[in-house]
């Protein structure tokens, strides 16, 4: 035997030992970052096809898997069916590679025989389309190569084949049983108090929740797959036969709006899902499910009627009251043997606890109502909105003209309520600001109707090219708004891709980020959960991943940047240029629940960490009962503590390219004052409180705390005694800060003071807490780190002790050199009166839901206004011109 044959027989077994494709590695590269706004826009094709790319046919092994376990890669859907509406080139991996050491060209007929196997076992999976999945080709004059290579064709009949499986639907397994997933958040997370009455338990209903995540996904499936066929007929057979299952058993979310609020009596969150065909919904008849071998109602198919839901609850009442009765006989026949006080006393509590239970149940039935949560009523009407107009498109063809007006008729409220909502974001920002993960799933569902709401008219006669109906234009109008405001926030909050920003849910993920006892510091530019969405479609945006994992995208920020490669949304290039590099100074600051403040230069960026704020959602009150109709208001009660608002560390972001910083112990910070949330929880759930002192080049704050690699970068003052509290730093000079671009003007230097409690020895006052604050200059401003020294020494050598007496409480004075003021300033507790919706270098709010974005680097601004929701504006303004997105 031969060398050469021996190696291709290796090459065989080793190819043929295993019956899946190696899955992708951990990060992907992004291709060339952007130096600008403009040519973040040049480049944005280029970064679609590198995002694609991973989950498309990257991840063979990973996406087999799922559909095995039946965890349905739908985010693997979006991107086979994404990459076949765009192109029409296959999707290539090289699967294995051989190379002749010998010199001698192996003979490429011997690879065929496996390739052509490989194939088989696809067209065995998704059908004849598959049918060259695999190639054998030469990669140079004595290499072979085998390529996987998904055509569109291949990638459209892998998605037919994963949607049509008999088990993918409106449910997941459990124990081998099918549960049914309903949208909302409250099916599996709250008792419903009929279900306990049948159940006789308080565990929660047996089914699950969050149903209206995966509507979201298959909401945009089904436009990709109606694009995908426009670019090539050949896929329109697997493409329509996946849509038609998607429209009758998986777009489930129909008719007029969700509930805002849900009851734990009746409603218990916003559970109905609706099946079948647009005729078989209007006349709610059955439709023969053929996963489920049942048939099913079309309409509201899990609403009871009001006149049994009123009996049920009377029934409800009855058993408690028979409940109750039974008990007080109980114990007042033990009453002898007990005692009667114990009896009595049993007695009571019984009495008190049923008297709970129908309070509660009395109060969230007539009087509030729990609210539902932002994200999921922003999935839910969304693809509500979108679901209805396919409806009326099906309606039209089927000549059922009042089961079209009547659609219509509940699309109209869909989209009044979709415009209130978009109004009230652009004026008060986000309940569930900057939610970790939340924000992903509200900002997914306002991407969809920015991409599908255009697509279908309205008129009962069909007019062609007639353009996008005025009524969607205001949605897609509105929904681009919000969108402008969020990508201009992340580009300013952010630095070299990172941002540290308060957030409301998910709370827990503060002190992931922080690192605690057994958990190490969770990087924000991972992806891997609990992930900053925006800070994803930053990178895609702008291909700034220089803080990502090996300088790379991570693998996880792939279902993050998916939404954004297949959207037609793209944020200006004035917008895109703020997260690229600020001019500066700059000052930026944002009031709503929460609090945002930025200031800043070239080179650096200090962040403000905001405060604690409450709930997210609370128990709506409606006094109409009492005839005060139109009176509501919200009470708060104590919740999860994942579901408050919580503030994070003040930090001074500098640009880095020695070494990866992305996560908090990186950065010079202030955490402020601690707030403990959940001690109990592992790990704790906190909030970093107090954190708005940021003004110009100036922050400070208390529990100052200085990463190793910095500190060790700082100089004492020459100035005797302060020494030990005061120092200096030349950034230029820095290895950890070092940038790396060789550009001058964004060097800096840093003037440091840490008044140390355990300098002094134990003072009550203490509470071991180090205050202190940061002055940034640029290095252009000054000759020498040592002139920049003499100067700020000079200006406030009379305050050195004031500063030292200090244990961070009252007022305190600083004269900043590099903005040629004095600044008053309490450590504790300081905002410089700073409370504004939106004010700054770049974003400004005049009135109500009226805003104006610009950028001082690039000539024009765009201009929003929402006052009237029903005529929405979003302008470009003095040269600026958007994107035209219908």
């Amino acid at each position: 035997m031969t060398a050469i044959t021996r190696q291709i027989l290796l090459f065989v077994l080793l190819f043929t030992g295993s019956a899946m494709v190696c899955a992708t590695a951990q990060t992907f590269d992004l291709g060339q970052r952007a130096t600008s706004g403009t040519t973040a826009i040049a480049t944005m094709p280029d970064r679609e096809r590198a995002a694609l790319r991973p989950r498309t046919c990257l991840d063979e092994e990973n996406f087999e898997q799922q559909v095995k376990e039946r965890r349905w890669p739908s985010m693997h859907l979006v991107a086979k069916a994404g990459w076949a509406a765009k192109y029409d080139v296959a999707c290539e991996m090289e699967v294995a590679g051989f190379a002749n050491d010998n010199r001698e060209p192996p003979p490429l007929e011997q690879f065929q025989p496996l390739a052509q196997r490989r194939s088989q076992e696809y067209v065995a999976l998704y059908g004849p389309a598959c049918r060259d999945a695999f190639q054998a080709r030469r990669a140079g004059e004595f290499a072979v190569q085998i390529v996987l290579a998904l055509s569109p064709a291949c990638l459209i009949a892998q998605v037919r084949t994963v949607v049509m499986n008999p088990d993918l639907g409106a449910w997941e397994f459990k124990d081998g049983r099918r549960i049914p997933k309903y949208p909302g958040t409250s099916a599996d997370k709250l008792p419903c108090i009929l279900d306990v009455v049948t159940t006789g338990s308080f565990t929660v209903m047996d089914a699950a929740g969050d149903w209206d995540m995966s509507v979201i996904e298959y909401t945009r499936l089904a436009r990709l797959l109606e694009q995908a066929i426009t670019i090539d007929a050949r896929v329109e057979g697997d493409a329509r036969q996946a849509i038609g299952k998607i429209d009758r058993e998986l777009l489930t979310l129909r008719g007029g709006p969700a509930r805002e609020t849900y009851d734990l009596v009746f409603s218990c969150g916003n559970k109905t899902n609706s099946f079948g065909t647009a005729d078989e919904y209007v006349a709610d008849d059955e439709h023969y499910d053929q996963e489920q071998q049942r048939a099913i109602s079309g309409e509201n198919v899990d609403e009871s009627s009001t006149g049994d839901d009123i009996w049920r609850f009377l029934r409800f009442l009855l058993i408690v009251a028979a409940v109750a009765l039974v008990a007080g006989a109980i114990l007042g026949a033990l009453a002898g043997g007990l005692g009667g006080g114990l009896a009595a006393g049993l007695a009571a509590a019984a009495a008190v606890a049923g008297a709970i239970v129908v309070v509660s149940a009395f109060t969230t039935l007539w009087v509030a109502g729990i609210e539902e949560t932002e994200n999921h009523l922003l999935m839910q009407n969304s693809s509500i909105y979108l679901k209805n107009k396919r409806m009326m498109e099906e309606l039209r063809i089927s000549e059922n003209r009042d089961g079209f007006d009547e659609i219509a008729g509940k699309t109209e409220d869909v989209r009044q309520w979709l415009l209130e909502r978009l109004q009230r974001i652009v004026e008060e920002d986000f309940v569930e600001y900057n939610a970790k993960p939340y924000a992903r799933l509200s900002h997914a569902a306002i991407l969809n109707l920015i991409d599908d709401a255009c697509r279908l008219g309205w008129s009962w006669e069909r007019v062609e090219d007639t353009g996008c109906h005025e009524r969607d234009q205001a949605i897609v109008t509105a929904a681009a708004a919000v969108f402008d405001l969020s990508a201009v926030k992340a580009a300013i909050g952010s630095s070299q891709g990172r941002r540290i920003v308060p957030f409301r849910r998910l709370a827990k993920v503060n002190m992931l980020s922080r690192g605690a006892p057994g958990h190490p510091p969770l990087p924000l530019t991972d992806f891997i959960g609990n992930a900053d969405h925006l800070l994803a479609a930053l990178q895609f945006w702008t291909g700034d991943t220089r803080q990502g994992p090996d300088g790379r995208a991570s693998y996880g920020s792939t279902e993050e940047m998916l939404w954004h490669a297949t959207s037609r949304y793209r944020p200006h290039a004035l917008i895109l240029d703020l997260a690229i590099h600020k001019t500066g100074p700059y000052e930026q600051t944002y009031t709503y629940e929460g609090y945002e403040r930025y200031s800043g230069g070239p080179g650096w960026q200090l962040t403000a960490g905001g405060d604690s704020t409450g709930y997210a959602q609370g128990l709506r009150m409606n006094l109409g009962w009492l005839g005060l109709v139109g009176i509501q208001f919200t009470i708060y009660p104590t919740g999860p503590a994942d579901d408050k608002g919580v503030g994070v560390p003040t930090t001074l972001m500098i640009g880095a390219a020695a070494a990866r910083r992305a996560t908090y112990p990186n950065f010079l910070r202030f955490e402020g004052t601690p707030e403990l949330f959940d001690a109990g929880a592992d790990p704790p759930v906190a909030s970093f409180s107090n954190n708005r002192c940021v003004t110009g080049s100036f922050a400070c704050g208390i529990r100052f705390e200085i990463p190793e690699p910095i500190a060790d970068c700082l100089t004492p003052a020459r100035t005797q005694p302060w020494s030990m509290f005061l120092s200096f730093m030349d950034a230029a000079s820095c290895p950890e800060l070092r940038d790396g671009d060789e550009r001058s003007d964004n060097d800096i230097y840093l003037a440091v003071w840490k008044s140390s409690c355990h300098a002094r020895g134990t003072n009550p006052a203490c509470e071991e807490r180090d205050w202190g604050f940061v002055e940034v200059a640029q290095r252009s401003q000054f000759p020498t780190i040592q002139a920049y020294e003499d100067a700020f020494v000079a200006a406030n050598r009379d305050r050195f002790r004031s500063w030292n007496q200090s244990f961070g409480e009252g007022d305190l004075t600083f004269w900043s050199i590099t903005q040629n003021r004095e600044i008053k300033f309490s450590p504790m507790d300081e905002d410089f009166d700073a409370d504004c919706r939106a004010c700054g270098t770049f974003v400004n709010h005049e009135s109500g839901a009226r805003i104006t974005i610009r950028n001082p680097a690039v000539p024009g601004r765009i201009f929003i206004d929402l006052n009237n929701e029903e005529a929405p504006v979003r302008n470009g303004e003095d040269g600026v011109i958007l994107d035209a997105l219908f």
